[in-house]
């Protein structure tokens, strides 16, 4: 096994005082540990899973980014209009059984709404 090195610094090093060290003192290079050595592959199996290089892609064709999110909107579109379809036939059919329970109240409300969905129906092509 091939010995990493490592330049570390000290937690309460700024970045500019890491730079400004680089320039005249360079750290003691210390080999790495077994744990330093997971944890780096660790951040690499990260870095590979969330496909980062692909989004960087993305960002350098902004005409692909356009037409992608383009057809993403129009599919979150026709799946709102399918949802709201389902929904509201299924309100529908919930408002028709109150009306056969006869309710009192709610039932006179229901049927007047049921009579008017009716109508709209009726004068529809």
């Amino acid at each position: 096994m091939a010995k990493y090195k490592l330049k570390r610094h000290h937690p309460d090093d700024s970045v500019c005082k890491i730079l400004r060290d680089a320039e005249t003192e360079a750290p003691p290079d210390i080999p790495l540990t077994k744990k330093d050595l997971w944890v780096l592959e660790r951040i690499a199996i990260f870095l590979e899973r969330s496909r980062l290089n692909t989004y960087i892609g993305m960002m350098e064709k902004p005409s692909r980014w356009f037409i992608l999110n383009i057809w993403g909107g129009v599919g979150r579109g026709i799946g709102m209009a399918i949802g709201f379809t389902i929904l509201g036939a299924a309100l529908f059919l919930v408002l028709q059984k109150i009306v056969v329970l006869n309710l009192p109240i709610i039932s006179n409300f229901f049927a007047d709404i049921l009579d008017m969905v009716e109508g709209y129906r009726s004068v529809s092509p």
